[in-house]
């Protein structure tokens, strides 16, 4: 067998396609030991939550898609000579840019989903992939060119959990269902009104004041979490902990998996929740629950299965009426819960 020195794991997007890729990077470190691991990321917390599972060594900052020509063309350049022993590009990845990398790194051998075209002729590997199945399947597919032993390794928190409980004074005894009304500064339309989650939690102040809520996401979101906070009855609340804008990537992982539950919209914190193990309620709408589903199985999916929905990628930014996600009830959602519950 040929020695493979250093691998390129090209994962551009956030941190939903970093977790579905999560089976490829574990499968690498397994039968790969030796060699360094790199990945493109888009930024900063796609890059701490690969370092701090220890699934890559280098980093490389990117957001190919948003760069102007010039820098995308420098950002390929950059590539050039590296030389890697295997390029794998998930799925989701474009593959016109996979195998411009590829070929300016002069790489021995690249794993890619077989695109029925040229391209095809620049990957080593081309695997056919099933257009209905979710990415962490699919990725799966690509692994077993290089494995065989499909996996879907769970991520563990990284920091201790009774100092962050205390820290942030979580009554761990009670039922803990998190929250991420957001969605990414691009994607707004993907988000359920905060009127909603709001009524949500108002609907549980009736129905058991024992269970208790985390709201989480990051500064540009502070004002959703603050909405939710504020329009929920304080004469009633039950404990509402808002962490929004408060925890670092590393801190919000670790909390996340002492909740019970985790409700949102298709965000990124959906998949780290599922990928912890965390039962998680979504609602969808713009995009396709079948192919952008939660990392396991022990999903719950809700939409109104309108026949406008989904509609990305071909509508990146949305349609401009979001009625796929703001007709979802929050009673329907409740109901759902309370079945968990």
């Amino acid at each position: 067998m040929k020695m493979v020195t250093s691998v390129l794991v090209l994962s551009h997007q956030g941190l939903g396609d970093i977790i579905s890729s999560i089976p490829i990077y574990n499968a690498l470190r397994t039968e790969y030991p030796d060699a360094t691991i790199t990945s493109t990321v888009k930024g900063y917390s796609e890059k701490r939550l690969l370092e701090s599972q220890g699934l890559s060594d280098l980093f490389i900052m990117s957001d190919i898609y948003s760069m102007t020509f010039v820098k995308r063309f420098f950002f390929l350049l950059g590539f050039l000579f590296k030389n890697y022993s295997i390029v794998i590009a998930p799925v989701g990845i474009n593959i016109k840019y996979a195998v411009i990398i590829k070929c300016v790194s002069f790489s021995k051998k690249m794993i890619a989903i077989k695109s029925n075209g040229i391209l095809d002729y620049f990957v080593s590997n081309p695997v056919r992939i099933n257009s209905k199945a979710k990415r962490v399947f699919n990725n799966n597919l690509l692994l077993n060119e290089f494995s065989n032993k499909n996996s879907f390794p769970r991520l563990q928190p990284i920091q201790n959990l009774e100092y962050l409980a205390k820290k942030f004074s979580i009554n761990k005894s009670n039922f803990l269902i998190g929250i991420h009304p957001g969605s990414g500064v691009i994607e707004k339309h993907k988000r359920w009104p905060i009127e909603n989650y709001a009524e949500l939690i108002r609907l549980f102040m009736n129905y058991d004041n024992e269970v208790n809520f985390i709201l989480f996401g990051v500064e540009s979101e502070i004002s959703l979490c603050n909405g939710i906070y504020e329009k929920v009855n304080f004469s009633n609340q039950p404990s509402i902990y808002n962490l929004c804008g408060k925890t670092s990537i590393d801190e919000s992982l670790s909390i996340m998996s002492i909740c019970n539950l985790f409700v949102s919209a298709d965000t990124g914190l959906m998949h780290v929740a599922s990928a912890l193990g965390i039962k998680t309620i979504s609602m969808f709408g713009p995009t396709s629950s079948n192919e952008i589903a939660p990392y396991w199985n022990n999903a719950l999916v809700i939409n109104q299965g309108l026949p406008c929905s989904p509609c990305y990628p071909d509508l990146l930014q949305g349609c401009g009426n979001n009625k796929c996600m703001s007709k979802i009830q929050p009673i329907n959602v409740f109901n759902s819960i309370k079945g968990v519950l």
